[in-house]
């Protein structure tokens, strides 16, 4: 498949500034991130569900336990 030269400059740029060492390594970081994005989406549909439900929690517990999920993604990179 050949791609256009407008999405050939968009994938060479990133390559080109240095931020990713091949186009190979950018559209891999595209993908992951497409599939965080997800992960995302359904974690909040799944929350607004349980409210939905009447199984909110209090704020501040939101609150601790995203902090918790902060440090432990710290740690682990």
């Amino acid at each position: 498949m050949k791609l256009n030269k407008t999405l050939e400059d968009r994938i060479a740029a990133p390559v080109k500034a240095g931020r990713y060492a091949s186009a190979e390594e950018y559209l891999t970081a595209l993908l992951d991130h497409d599939e965080e994005t997800e992960a995302i989406r359904a974690a909040i549909a799944e929350g607004q569900a349980e409210l939905d439900a009447g199984k909110g929690i209090p704020g501040e517990q939101v609150f601790a336990e995203l902090r918790e999920m902060l440090q432990q993604r710290r740690q682990t990179g």
